[in-house]
This record gives C-alpha cells, sequence and structure tokens, in this order.
C-alpha cells in the first residue's frame, strides 16, 4: 500500500444486530488484508463492542493497547473489554509492524489508542444517553445507513456537545501517536503521503520533499469531507499513486 501508519478517531465494525442483518464495516476485511498500523480510539461507540472485537480475533487482527489493556470506547478510555496485548513505546509498535511483514503476515496492526482521561466522557452518562439515543431511533424507524449519523447527532445534542469536543480530542491524541511511530517505521523516509482520517474530515498531506527529523518538511494539503480515508488510502497505493501532488489534485477520490 505505501503506507506504513495511519491515524482515525474511531473504527468501524460490527453493528448491533449483525446476527440477523449482516452489517458490519469493509474495516475489518481491509485490516486482514492490508499491512500497516492503524491508530484508532477503538470502534465507534455505536457499535457492538463484543462482536468487533471477536470478528478481529476471527480474521486474525492483532488488538494492541497502547499503554493500555483496555479496550478504548471511542469517547471513553475504557469500554470494559480487555485486550491480551500492550506496547508502551512507539518504537514497539512500529517493531510488531516489521515482523509481521518478516513472517508474511498480511493483516494489519490495531493500535488502540484511548482518549485522553481528562477528556474523555463520563462513562455512566454515556451509557445512559446512548440507550436513549438507541431507543428514539428505534421510535422513528431509523435503519441501515441513516442510523449512524442519526445516533452521532444525538449524541451531539443530548451531550451539549461534549462528545463532539472527545471527538476531536482522540483524533488529534492518535494523529500524535502515529506521528511518533511513523518515523520509526521501514519505510519512512520514502513515504510521500500522509493520510488522516475521521467521519468529519479527511486530510491528506503529500511531501515534497523527505522527512527531515525535528524540523518542518514543505508539503501541499488537502482537505475534504470525512468517512473515506481508508478508500483514498488505498487509492493513493504505489500501483496507482500520482506523480505530484498536482495530479493528485485532479485525480484523488471526490475530485471530479
Amino acid at each position: 500500500m505505501g503506507i506504513d501508519v495511519f491515524a482515525t478517531g474511531g473504527l468501524g465494525g460490527v453493528h448491533h444486530g449483525a446476527a440477523t442483518t449482516f452489517d458490519e464495516s469493509a474495516d475489518l476485511v481491509a485490516l486482514s488484508r492490508t499491512s500497516f498500523i492503524l491508530v484508532s480510539s477503538g470502534a465507534k461507540a455505536i457499535l457492538d463492542i463484543r462482536a468487533t472485537l471477536e470478528r478481529f480475533e476471527t480474521l486474525s487482527v492483532p488488538v494492541v493497547g497502547y499503554r493500555t489493556t483496555a479496550y478504548p470506547g471511542f469517547y471513553v478510555a475504557d469500554s470494559g473489554f480487555t485486550l491480551n496485548q500492550r506496547v508502551d513505546t512507539p518504537e514497539q509498535a512500529a517493531q510488531m509492524l516489521r515482523t509481521q511483514r518478516a513472517l508474511g503476515v498480511p493483516a494489519g496492526i490495531n493500535l488502540a489508542n484511548p482518549v485522553p482521561v481528562d477528556e474523555q466522557l463520563n462513562a455512566e452518562d454515556f451509557d445512559e444517553i446512548l440507550q436513549r439515543a438507541w431507543a428514539q431511533a428505534d421510535s422513528d424507524g431509523v435503519t441501515g445507513q441513516a442510523i449512524t449519523p442519526y445516533l452521532l447527532d444525538y449524541l451531539r445534542v443530548a451531550t451539549g456537545d461534549r462528545s463532539l469536543d472527545a471527538n476531536v480530542a482522540l483524533y488529534r491524541n492518535n494523529i500524535a501517536l502515529a506521528s511518533h511511530v511513523a518515523p520509526r517505521s521501514d519505510r519512512w523516509r520514502r513515504v510521500m503521503l500522509a493520510v488522516i482520517g475521521d467521519i468529519v474530515q479527511d486530510i491528506v498531506v503529500w511531501q515534497r520533499a523527505k522527512v527531515r527529523p525535528a524540523t518542518d518538511t514543505a508539503s501541499d494539503i488537502f482537505i475534504q469531507r470525512g468517512g473515506s480515508a481508508a478508500n483514498v488510502a488505498a487509492f493513493a497505493g504505489p500501483a496507482r499513486r500520482p506523480a505530484s501532488s498536482a495530479a493528485w489534485a485532479t485525480t484523488r477520490p471526490g475530485s471530479s
């Protein structure tokens, strides 16, 4: 793919009721087939976390906590589910990726980085609000693809925008961690494209020169609507990578 480290906010996963609807995010399969480190703060809180973790196990995708063995709950630092693996430094995370590649393992690594504790939502209050959100969605007959934006907006309004503040906090925290892991990967000096994505906004950074440690690197930055960063990263893989940022501006997904 040409991208070693990818930062996002929340991860797609298994939706509630998937036993009958088979509603699962393509993120799961993509992670099982693509060798990179995905830094996230857990699956989106509206998903079935237990089923999502089970699915990752079935697909042989390691879920590794960063300085924690508690799987993050997106808006909260602890979802209530325990992880078997953890790393404590960016170098350890990068070493896991190098080891998987040396062994020929095709899957990526789900690096679970919790939202900072002082910026998380109150777990008890959030659980109660989430239950109300589901009940209201059921009452309004909201299903399918409409359910995710409906629930997220309900949570934003019910928390007085505190869910949005937590989202921004975890997003920044994940980008910071990814920026420390990426320079320790094998190919960091050849990476010319960085993709950062979340449900609200995607950012693509095209470096004009090799990354220079401890200083700035001139880059072209593209900002677009969120929700498609994984597709952008796949599109920008070595087989189809445009020759310049100017070419990227006209060929990237959503540019037409």
